[in-house]
């Protein structure tokens, strides 16, 4: 298991970003400032500029030697996990669109033009209207960022229209939505549909079908793990967020015990196989993991469950309605004062939660409290105008549109389903981070992981929602730094992993 070390409240890289930078020293500063203490100030400051100056006179020999060479083995080991540089939003903003980017004029006449008119493009999205998980609908944002393209011209002069249909979060129902938006909406693709159970029920109809599932919020691995043509993930595996938890929790406290609260189902189980590395690799301690099912009315027992087993921390992998509940339990109810570790549900978590502070997670989204990164800004003045609050759903959904702008641009402006997939794994090249993405996307004919960049937080009750206490790091797939080949089970098959040729 490879180690990416997080140093706690550590600065971030950030090129000039000097109020965030402002922040993270406040929290405390790096043991590295106690080598060479006791050199007088001015002395170190002459070996700096000698460093400096040094650097400088070297930088044109050094590209020169290095340009255009493959990096060997050990290279490649050594940069595993480095830190990924943190963006700004570009002059134009999110959702912009530029024609120029298009990979194709004309497509084939015998491929798949359902939902696309000459002035429109029908979009569907499944989403808990109603149900347990209603609180964590992004679909009103998602209408709102598809507005705002719209009223600009929208994508070669069509306009995208959104279908909406109720999951209810319960699989039989979702599995009915996705149906309708189908057969009955005619829609072009599917955007943002929400619920790892749903996407898991309705795989094999939309693939067979050859319909593009674009960016569902899906935490089960196989959402992109193996890759199907039609579909992209949309937010990140559990095991990956496994990964990077695993990581952060090894590097603060080798050897930790851990009890890991999950939900009894591929959403709840897919945060588990990092873990499970890591113990194997005698890295930390599983004590225990309780288990729980999606409704159910009193979480208090598995949070006892995982309090006897007196771990140094508590996982909890469950949507944030949920994780909320079990975090009231553990500090009212049995009044523990545990660490708390959230997994992928922590984006929803909103602002003003009780017993929320100090909760450490990770980010593949800038949080809404980080304003000067990114288009954060942008997204925050957008949502309050329109009376919305801003918080981690209002990202999400900026996200999605982002995405979804670009992709529709790649595909030109005869846009059709075949055209759409191969013209995102040709355009997704790492070159590109959406407005609110902590890292950019790399797609192609084996990798359609879309964020894999995370960057670890911790909620901060002063600041009303989490603020970086590390370096952001990459599992880039492409790279070899994912789940494909690092994980038991995902093994590399003949042309999946690159690079290892």
């Amino acid at each position: 298991m490879k180690q990416v070390v997080l140093h706690k409240l550590a600065l971030l890289a950030l090129g000039g970003l000097a109020a965030l930078a402002l922040l993270t020293s406040a929290c405390g500063d790096d043991d590295d400032d106690d080598d060479g203490g006791d050199a007088p100030a001015e002395e170190a400051t002459e070996e700096a500029t000698e460093a400096e100056t040094e650097a400088e006179a070297t930088e044109a020999e050094d590209v020169e030697a290095t340009e255009g060479e493959a990096p060997t083995e050990e290279e490649e080991e050594a940069g595993a996990g480095e830190p990924a540089a943190l963006g700004e939003c570009p002059p134009e903003g999110m959702f912009a669109v530029d024609e120029s980017i298009a990979l194709f004029d004309e497509r084939p006449a015998d491929e798949d033009r359902t939902g696309v008119s000459d002035d429109a493009i029908r979009i569907g999205k499944h989403s808990p209207l109603t149900g347990p998980a209603a609180a964590i609908n992004a679909g009103e944002y998602v209408s709102l960022f598809l507005h705002y393209v719209n009223a600009n011209g929208g994508i070669f002069g069509r306009q995208i229209e959104l279908v909406e249909a109720d999951s209810a979060f319960n699989p039989a129902q979702g599995v009915t939505a996705v149906q309708q938006l189908v057969e009955r909406d005619q829609v072009f693709a599917l955007m943002g549909g929400q619920g790892s159970a749903i996407e898991t029920a309705v795989s094999d109809y939309l693939i067979s079908r050859g319909i593009p599932n674009l960016f569902p919020a899906a935490a089960a691995v196989q959402i992109a793990e193996p890759t199907e043509p039609t579909r992209f993930s949309g937010i990140l595996s559990g095991i990956q967020t496994g990964l990077a938890l695993a990581d952060y929790i090894v590097s603060q406290q080798p050897g930790a015990s851990l009890a890991i609260i999950h939900q009894n189902d591929e959403f709840g189980r897919s945060i588990l196989p990092a873990f499970e590395v890591a113990a194997e690799e005698g890295e930390l301690e599983i004590v225990a993991t309780p288990t729980f099912d999606l409704g159910q009315p009193d979480l208090t027992p598995q949070v006892q469950q995982a309090v006897d087993a007196d771990p140094d921390f508590i996982l909890i992998e469950a949507q944030a309605p949920q994780g909320l509940q079990m975090l009231d339990a553990l500090r009212e109810t049995i009044g523990s004062e545990l660490s708390v570790i959230f997994g992928s549900g922590f984006p929803g978590i909103p602002p003003g939660s009780p017993h929320v502070d100090g909760v450490i997670s990770v980010l593949y989204n800038y949080a809404p409290t980080q304003t000067d990164l990114g288009c954060t800004q942008q997204v925050k003045e957008m949502a309050e105008e329109a009376g919305l609050q801003f918080n981690s759903l209002a990202m999400l959904g900026a996200q999605w549109v982002d995405f979804l702008v670009r992709s529709l641009t790649f595909a030109g402006p005869d846009p059709t389903r075949e055209g759409l997939i191969e013209a995102m794994e040709t355009g997704f090249d790492g070159s590109w981070a959406c407005g609110v993405c902590v890292g950019p996307t790399t797609f192609g004919p084996h990798d359609h992981w879309k964020l894999e960049t995370l960057l670890p937080v911790e909620w901060d009750e002063e600041v009303g929602g989490p603020v970086p206490i590390g370096d952001p790091v990459s599992y880039e797939t492409s790279e070899g730094r994912g789940i494909r080949g690092n994980i038991p089970g995902y093994e590399c098959m003949p042309e999946t992993c690159p690079w290892e040729d």
